[in-house]
């Protein structure tokens, strides 16, 4: 079976007469056929149509049984690389690659191995293996395009004039090659030296004018089956052609990815600013009030402002009120709107606590003030101050990032991290002396912390529980009656807040420059320089119910006995001093006692009781209401007082009706004394029927409450806020932090200002309107018509940038269309031709990603830089501090500008996958 059939083939370069006319041939799959005949009669011809270099022809070539105009690209391809190997008239080598780098191509393409340096030493080219291609000569190129062909592995090698530019020495030396090669593969080989043919064929095939006109067999040679090799080509086999087109590129690729990294830039600053544009344009449409919801919520976000008061609905006008105020709700929740919310808004945490209650007073944090008075014969004492610490209830819905472990017990507390360093700097700073085995010395704790507050994990912290707060008739200070609580802390909440803050001689100051302002302001910071904190208990303080005061008189709506109206005020027979009266001598012992068995103040008449205090439902009248229930009584008579009262009162019980705030309570109350008393009460009663007087009259508890907004996203916190208010109820976040209502920088204060006409006066930075006369300046002017500019001409400039691009990378694959030929003539296909063209692009469009993203960056330095208010910082005392930088527009690294850098990473991409598609498939044919 012959290797090579052609029928009746037929090819035409014009319309008028055919280079080969109806040709029929077959060779075997052995010897050396060489085909002569004068220039232009379809020799070439012949060998480029076995060699499928070209496909446009009448007739049929079938090569090992197969068609070739049949073939698909990929077999056309494998038939390139394995089956055919092709000596040129001109050499198709690489010329910027070495000798031994253009026969590597072809051995990994094959993925074959085998001596580069003998087959040169065959070709006369021994030692020339590092030698590039440009340097040889043309019959040195040829030795080098027969040796590439030798050292590959195919059944038939194709040879148009081998030795056309060899001396006669090295043409006998390439046809003695050829001869030895074709006892085992079919060589065909074109020329014009009929001597050196007719030395070295097996078969001569003259040519004239497209037909054969002699076939003369030389040599039989035996037709063995040929097999069709296929392996796969590694992967680095086109890398040394890569690196060449890379280079020769390079310039081209740098000018198209700076130019079209430029445009993303200018497009994406523009972009940016028309989005800053149109959103300060949409609210002043709507009645501008100097409030970009969206930027408030997103700076919010990114400075963890995530703590959120929530409360009904006063004279809110807006779900997004608090945003543009410093202030907090009223926390006036009750029980049933705590239920609501929690069932509601179950996936955001919500915390509780008892209003009433309010901030707390913490042993070691609360401040302590040594009070001093010559009343009642003197006295002193320590009065603790409140913190802006408060405490939530712990629910187990909620989500607590903490250091540590969640309590179990009700004496067990969870404390933020703000609380825990706080707490653990005041106890080291507190050098009270205490007493200690006789001996006064410090506390163990005194100068202690090494800075890491962890350690009051497993502490121990003290509540001091308010159960009243009172106004001292001796001083102008109001002061706390308490019970104190102990917990064991087992977790610290994670706040991250101390970023913000350095501690400095018992306060804390904002690391930045902020200046914070007073009052329900607008545009404004926090107006606390302390940072936000709280503990989480397991069930509510409630000392104010538990513990009812019991020295003063109350009030009560009225107090009938049957159907007489006493006195609306009832006391329990407790001594009216201040409790923290104590001697000058001794701070720990009270100098005043008074109670039924000691009456100090001489107030009792007669009574049936020797306890110290009266209990159960004992009571004592007053005069005046002896005198309303018993009119014939004598009361400026003691005789006549005691006389009636162990006659007609003695133990008796009377039902008095006292009416309170939530009701009536009938109490049958026993009668055991008369006193006399200044301060117009109606009854001295027991500390029982007091306290369940005072809890009965008690009010419904308010409720205080916070969100934890952590994780929630600019959407889903305005979906909260109107949800909420849409239910009546507003959200305001936590002043304790700053920037909370900046909206792009944490700096804002009261400053003197000089507005654009010269004026100056004090006034508020507003960083939320653009339109201000503070940020109308000719320098923002001219910042702002560049921008503008930019932004007209955006679209024009990408463009320009894109046709400027595809130009320039179509051009440059032109210049690879050599290359392209020479590829596709070793059997490479298309597709991988594209490749590795692409991987090109590829690296240019990570470039360009990242120039885009630099350069938007550098850009906004510039604006930031042109767009800067120097203002003059004055404190609340009046006295400058100093000048700090407002920007009028923020220009930052935005979504906006990795959107485009990467618009312009996909563009750049695109045009070289594009671009080199096209060349590839035009210049393969």
């Amino acid at each position: 079976m012959s290797l090579v059939k052609i029928k009746h083939l037929t090819k035409y370069y014009t319309r008028e007469e055919p280079v080969i006319s109806n040709l029929n041939l077959e060779f075997p799959s052995r010897g050396l056929n060489i085909v002569v005949g004068k220039s232009g009669c379809g020799k070439t011809t012949l060998l480029n149509v076995i060699g499928s270099m070209d496909n446009n022809y009448i007739g049929t070539v079938r090569v090992n049984g197969k068609v070739l105009s049949k073939m698909t690209n990929e077999q056309l391809s494998k038939y390139k690389n394995f089956t055919i190997g092709y000596i040129f008239q001109k050499d198709d080598l690489f010329e910027e690659l070495t000798v031994e780098e253009n026969l590597d191509i072809v051995l990994n393409m094959q993925s074959k191995k085998a001596s580069i340096s003998e087959v040169l030493e065959k070709v006369g080219l021994a030692g020339f293996e590092k030698r590039k291609i440009k340097y040889l000569s043309g019959g040195e190129r040829q030795r080098v395009s027969i040796a590439r062909v030798l050292i590959k592995d195919c059944a038939i090698i194709l040879a148009d004039e081998p030795t056309s530019a060899l001396d006669s020495k090295n043409g006998n030396q390439i046809f003695k090659i050829l001869h030895d090669i074709s006892k085992e593969k079919l060589v065909i080989a074109v020329t014009h030296d009929t001597k050196k043919a007719f030395q070295y064929a097996d078969r001569i095939i003259r040519f004239s004018d497209g037909n054969v006109v002699e076939d003369k067999i030389i040599t039989e040679n035996s037709d063995p089956e040929t097999e069709d090799i296929s392996r796969r080509a590694k992967g680095t086999a086109l890398m040394p052609v890569f690196k060449f087109q890379f280079t020769r590129g390079l310039f081209i690729n740098i000018f198209v990815t700076i130019l079209l990294s430029l445009a993303m830039i200018v497009l994406a600053v523009s972009a940016e600013q028309k989005i800053v544009y149109d959103e300060y344009q949409k609210y002043e449409q709507e009645g501008y009030s100097g409030v970009n919801i969206d930027r408030v919520i997103k700076t919010q976000i990114a400075n963890d402002i995530n703590y959120w008061n929530v409360g009904k609905i006063n004279d809110e006008k807006s779900p997004y009120q608090y945003l543009s105020e410093v202030g907090n709700v009223e926390e006036n929740l009750n029980a049933s709107d705590i239920e609501n919310l929690k069932q509601r808004f179950n996936h955001i945490s919500l915390s509780t606590h008892n209003k009433d209650i309010g901030e707390l007073i913490l042993k070691y944090v609360s401040e302590e003030t040594i009070e001093e008075t010559t009343d009642h014969g003197g006295g002193v004492w320590k009065e603790p101050h409140r913190t802006e610490i408060v405490y939530y209830l712990y629910d187990a819905n909620n989500k607590y990032d903490i250091i540590g472990e969640l309590p179990k017990a009700d004496n067990e507390i969870l404390v933020t991290d703000t609380v825990a360093d706080l707490y653990m700097r005041k106890r080291s700073d507190d050098g009270t002396l205490v007493l200690v085995d006789g001996e006064y010395v410090p506390s163990q704790y005194y100068k202690t912390f090494d800075g890491d507050y962890t350690k009051i994990i497993g502490d121990t912290l003290i509540v001091r529980d308010i159960y009243y707060q009172s106004n001292s008739y001796h001083l102008t200070t109001t002061y706390y009656y308490t019970t104190d609580i102990e917990y064991k802390v087992t977790g610290i909440i994670k706040t991250g807040q101390l970023d913000f803050y350095y501690y400095f001689e018992g306060d804390y100051y904002f690391t930045s420059k902020v200046k914070q302002q007073t009052g329900r302001a607008k545009f404004m910071n926090s107006a606390s320089n302390q940072p936000f904190g709280y503990i989480v208990t397991m069930k509510d303080l409630d000392g104010i119910r538990e513990n009812p005061y019991l020295f003063n008189p109350m009030s009560l709506e009225t107090v009938y006995c049957d159907d007489t109206e006493l006195l609306k005020s009832i006391k329990t027979f407790r001594g009216e001093d201040d409790y923290r009266f104590l001697k000058y001598e001794d701070l720990y012992e009270r100098t005043f006692v008074d109670n039924l068995s000691i009456d100090k103040q001489h107030r009792i008449i007669v009574k049936s009781v020797d306890d110290d205090y009266l209990k159960d439902n004992e009571i004592m009248l007053t005069l005046d209401t002896l005198k309303k229930i018993a009119p014939e009584v004598d009361i400026n008579s003691n005789s006549s007082i005691i006389n009636y009262f162990n006659n007609n009162l003695k133990d008796q019980e009377l039902l008095i009706s006292f009416g309170h705030a939530n009701g009536v309570a009938d109490i049958n109350c026993k009668v055991v004394g008369i006193t006399k008393d200044a301060s117009n009460l109606s009854l001295y009663v027991s500390d029982d029927i007091f306290r369940q007087l005072y809890k009965a009259g008690l009010d419904e508890i308010t409720y205080g409450a916070m969100f934890d907004l952590s994780g929630l996203n600019l959407e889903k916190r305005k979906i909260l806020m109107e949800e909420l208010f849409d239910l009546g109820y507003i959200l305001s976040p936590v002043d304790m932090m700053p920037g909370a209502y900046s909206e792009f920088i944490p700096e804002a204060s009261i400053a003197n200002i000089t507005d654009s006409i010269g004026e100056t006066e004090e006034g508020n930075i507003s960083l939320y309107n653009m339109y201000s006369e503070y940020y109308n300046t000719d320098s923002v002017k001219s910042m702002n018509n560049f921008l503008k500019i930019l932004s007209s001409i955006s679209i024009f400039t990408l463009v320009t940038a894109l046709i400027v691009s595809i130009g320039c990378i179509y051009l440059n694959e032109r210049k690879h269309r050599v290359h392209i030929v020479k590829l596709c003539i070793l059997g490479v296909r298309p597709g991988k031709i594209i490749l590795m063209q692409f991987i090109t692009y590829v690296l240019m469009a990570v470039i360009a990603f990242g120039l885009t993203i630099l350069g938007t960056w550098l850009f906004s330095i510039f604006i930031n830089n042109a767009m800067t208010l120097h203002i003059l910082m004055i404190n609340a005392k009046g006295v400058e501090e100093g000048i700090f930088d407002v920007y009028r527009i923020r220009m930052l690294i935005t979504s906006n500008t990795f959107e485009y850098a990467a618009l312009g990473a996909v563009i750049v991409a695109m045009i070289g996958l594009i671009c080199t598609s096209i060349a590839v498939k035009q210049f393969k044919k």
